[in-house]
């Protein structure tokens, strides 16, 4: 299968490449060294308006790998399989040589192939994007296509627990107290995914969060409000996680944006992925906690 390159350099428009052609992979390892990196990096240092992120794009169907360089100046890579499901997987942290034998397996692995190489490295660091996030221009992130894939999947798990309960009433249909304490035990753990979907869906109701990729300022929406922040001025970001990602409700996360001078603002998951946040905001400061029901407290 062809393998297409393509280069995107500071001074391009975030969603800009510079299409290199279709390359082997010893000329795609070529262009890998002779690209400037370092020179590249440096140029992005301290701009506000949207540039491009330095980085080399491989295409091979529907898979994509990326490949960047980061703050400390060693190369992250991330393989993408592009469909409805939408998948990511990162590694961080890799010298060139390890990228050049990663190029070098490109072509002849299959997605989840290489996702076990990538998983060997120890610098791994795994990523699962959202699957059909609504994305305007790029920049724009709200509560649209989010929302459907959750709820799908919400939907998805209760019906798995009422064909077990009918499964339950034909197996047991003899015993009434069986039927009964399943039919209990579906109430009891359905029932609180469905207040926190509710919570989450009036929670995110016309809220956005729109920024340019690497930019300093980022915009919030409640509604008609606009309220324009500077990444500068956030002191913390808490991620808010499900101590039960395995039950109906453990998709549903939030995150708290705390900035210095006191104030603070939710994102609800069904508007951003908390995974993306983490590459926009990667810079700051940042805590992960669990709790058993995602609630919004504001």
């Amino acid at each position: 299968m062809k393998i297409l390159a393509y280069k995107q350099y500071v001074e391009n428009h975030p969603e800009k490449y510079n299409f290199a052609g279709e390359l082997s992979k010893e000329s795609i390892i070529q262009d890998f060294k002779k690209f400037p990196w370092i020179e590249e990096c440096e140029k992005s240092k301290g701009l506000i308006e949207a540039h491009g992120i330095p980085h080399f794009l491989l295409k091979k169907g529907n898979i994509r790998l990326y490949i960047s360089i980061n703050k400390d100046y060693k190369y992250d890579v991330t393989i993408e399989r592009v469909n409805l499901l939408t998948r990511q997987f990162t590694s961080e942290n890799k010298t060139s040589e390890q990228v050049e034998e990663l190029i070098k397996k490109f072509s002849s692995l299959n997605f989840n192939e290489f996702i076990v190489l990538l998983k060997k490295s120890k610098t791994q660091r795994f990523l699962n994007f959202s699957q059909g996030i609504s994305i305007d221009n790029k920049s724009n992130w709200k509560s649209t296509i989010e929302y459907k894939r959750k709820t799908t999947r919400l939907l998805g798990k209760m019906l798995v627990t009422l064909l077990l309960y009918f499964f339950s009433i034909l197996v047991f249909s003899d015993s009434l107290k069986v039927v009964f304490i399943s039919l209990i035990t579906i109430s009891v753990i359905n029932s609180p995914a469905i207040y926190i979907m509710i919570h989450h869906l009036s929670n995110s109701k016309n809220k956005s969060l729109k920024f340019f990729r690497r930019t300093n300022n980022f915009d919030y929406y409640d509604g008609q409000n606009k309220t324009s922040f500077s990444k500068e001025n956030i002191h913390q970001i808490i991620y808010h996680e499900s101590k039960t990602p395995k039950l109906p409700w453990g998709d549903f996360d939030y995150t708290e944006f705390i900035f210095k001078d006191g104030g603070s603002i939710y994102i609800s998951s069904l508007i951003i992925d908390e995974w993306n946040l983490m590459d926009e905001f990667c810079y700051i400061k940042r805590e992960s906690v669990t709790e058993w029901f995602q609630i919004i407290k504001q």
